[in-house]
């Protein structure tokens, strides 16, 4: 009896321990497979988030593509005509100025196509501008002798206008090495023969657009890659223009020094000289008071914005390396110098050409001042302004009127025909 009792006792044991090792296997079965769904589920959402941001991807390029082909159309519209391209080009010489003319570019946002409310004034303007320069030509044009002045640009001399256009070539060259010298003295390396595609087309522009715009921008698109910011390259480009206009001056000034001499007085001579002396205190000034232009930058800095402050700062620096590169400052200026001496060359082969008796003092003052006049955004490309200022020198200097207007004209289409290289130059770039 007692054996039975103790092999029951066994088997009841032997049943409560088989009974826990199924519930311990069944916990371990439970557990893996409670792993194994919570790595699968992980996997599925790593895979879903993927699929999300793939298809944000997606989404994004869907976005830029579509904004740059709204970019491209706008292109391919601008350039259907004279306005809408000079409109193009202002905008991106406000980009290329952002600094200067504190144009936030807090949101880019690529441009479509002009709408018909936004080219009016764009086309109001270029409208008054043909009206002035119409005008101007139609009251000059009325006061001289109309039969004198074709047979003065009938019988020109083709060997000295040959002479007059290899002048003006010349100073493209010039030019291009005045430009090389600013951007070495901030480090930037670029080729001379892309300077000088860059100067032919921007000539190119300066010509045939209704504003004299174009051209900067031109080269400051050219340079902007190689100096890496917009800024620098928009700053040596204004450094080229300011020095180029207080070469102009000097140039002006000198002539009507030379006048004084000789007993000729030149009206607004002492603006000339006062001009030429605010220019070298200015210039000076810059040159030898290192905070100068950081004061002149604090009102922008004062604006608190971190755009505008790292443009100022790049300015700043700008101008220290031009400080610190006084030798390619001063040739840049000699350079300079070069070139309207060479413009006022070219003016008098002009007229040697045309049988134009011009003294070389009076072309020396005429011909900057003319330049500097045309500048004020009055007319298109300077028609009417700079034959109404040869007009007055010549008629104050007892020279015939139709002889001024023959320079004037003849010298201009002259520069335009040259410009067309530039224009050629830009067709191979498209």
């Amino acid at each position: 009896m007692n054996r039975i009792v103790a092999v029951r006792h066994d088997a009841a044991r032997n049943g409560r321990q088989h009974q826990r090792i199924q519930h311990d296997l069944g916990e371990r079965r439970t557990n893996a497979d409670l792993a194994h769904e919570g790595r699968t589920k992980t996997a599925e959402n790593a895979e879903i988030r993927q699929l999300d941001v793939t298809a944000d991807r997606i989404r994004d390029q869907v976005h830029v593509v579509a904004e740059l082909a709204e970019r491209l159309d706008a292109v391919v519209l601008a350039e259907g005509g004279a306005a809408r391209l000079e409109k193009r080009l202002r905008r991106e010489h406000q980009d290329a100025h952002g600094s200067l003319y504190l144009v936030e570019p807090a949101e880019v946002r690529l441009q479509s196509a002009p709408q018909p409310h936004e080219s009016r004034p764009l086309l109001l303007k270029v409208f008054a501008r043909l009206g002035i320069s119409a005008a101007l030509l139609y009251f000059v044009l009325r006061s001289i002798d109309l039969s004198a002045f074709l047979e003065r640009v009938k019988s020109m001399n083709p060997a000295w206008m040959a002479l007059a256009l290899a002048a003006y070539a010349a100073t493209q060259s010039v030019s291009v090495w005045r430009w090389r010298r600013l951007l070495s003295a901030q480090h930037v390396d670029v080729d001379k023969r892309r300077l000088t595609e860059s100067i032919w087309v921007s000539l190119f522009f300066n010509n045939f657009l209704p504003s004299n715009i174009g051209g900067d921008v031109v080269r400051i698109a050219d340079t902007a890659p190689a100096a890496g910011s917009k800024t620098l390259a928009t700053t040596v480009v204004l450094v080229d223009r300011v020095i180029g206009l207080a070469a102009l001056v000097v140039v002006a000034a000198t002539g009507a020094f030379t006048a004084q001499l000789f007993g000729v007085h030149i009206p607004g001579a002492r603006w000339l000289w006062l001009a030429s002396g605010l220019g070298a205190v200015a210039a000076i000034s810059v040159i030898t008071i290192p905070t100068i232009v950081g004061h002149a930058l604090s009102p922008v800095r004062a604006l608190n914005k971190p755009w505008l402050t790292e443009r100022a700062q790049r300015l700043e620096d700008a101008v220290i390396r031009f400080r610190n590169a006084p030798g390619a400052v001063l040739g840049a200026f000699g350079g300079a110098l070069v070139v309207q001496l060479t413009i006022v060359a070219f003016y008098l082969l002009t007229a040697e050409g045309l049988s134009v008796p011009l003294p070389v003092f009076l072309g020396a003052v005429l011909i900057p001042v003319s330049l500097v006049v045309q500048m004020a955004p009055v007319s298109i490309n300077g028609f009417g302004v700079r034959e109404a200022v040869f007009a007055f020198f010549f008629r104050r200097f007892g020279l015939p009127v139709d002889a001024a207007v023959a320079l004037s004209l003849v010298s201009t289409g002259m520069v335009m025909g040259l410009s067309l290289v530039g224009g050629v130059m830009f067709l191979r770039r498209r």
